[in-house]
């Protein structure tokens, strides 16, 4: 079972947790 209604949410968190993973990364060096 797979609702529609998951995907913008999937969505959401990627947005969000591509620039945090970018800042962990230029915080790390």
């Amino acid at each position: 079972i797979f609702e529609p209604n998951s995907i913008p949410a999937g969505v959401v968190v990627a947005a969000l947790g591509a620039p945090y993973f970018l800042y962990l990364l230029t915080k790390t060096k």
